[in-house]
């Protein structure tokens, strides 16, 4: 998610609930998946893959004897430490993708409020990385995360 190609549907606010669940109590990666997404809501494609790997990705959650475990309980005393706790992991890998976008975000200055949407802004990011890891939906996952985090607009 962070290191390889950015994705709509960890959002911020999936991964904490995905962390909060699993704070209460160790249980198996079904049964997480149930709780997350029970059969009655019929949610086709699942978000659940996503939100792990990116759970996994922040170091918040790991897998033991096929166990779900929370790896730092202080990151989710509140929204506040989750927040400073996710950044802290996204920025602390200069060469991932998440970082890289950021770093191109910022160098663009004032330049970033003439894209007049996500299509163009992914158009001129594409050209200057991989376009394999950059679209349009690529750069929405960046933007939840971005704007989350103090480092972006959602516009």
């Amino acid at each position: 998610m962070f290191k390889e190609r950015m994705r709509v549907e960890p959002t911020p606010e999936r991964v904490y609930a995905l962390c909060c669940l699993v704070a209460k109590s160790t249980m198996s990666k079904d049964r997480l998946r149930q709780m997350l997404e029970p059969d009655w809501l019929e949610r086709r494609p699942s978000n659940f893959g996503l939100t792990y790997r990116a759970a996994r990705e922040l170091d918040l959650v790991s897998e033991i004897d096929e166990n779900v475990r929370l790896n730092v309980s202080k990151a989710l005393q509140d929204f506040s430490h989750f927040r400073r706790f996710a950044a802290h992991q996204v920025f602390k890998d200069p060469n991932s993708l998440f970082f890289r976008y950021t770093a191109w975000y910022l160098n663009q200055n004032d330049q970033y409020f003439y894209y007049t949407n996500v299509d163009e802004m992914a158009m001129k990011l594409g050209s200057e990385f991989d376009r394999d890891k950059v679209d349009d939906i690529a750069l929405r996952g960046w933007r939840f995360w971005a704007s989350f985090l103090g480092e972006g607009v959602l516009h």
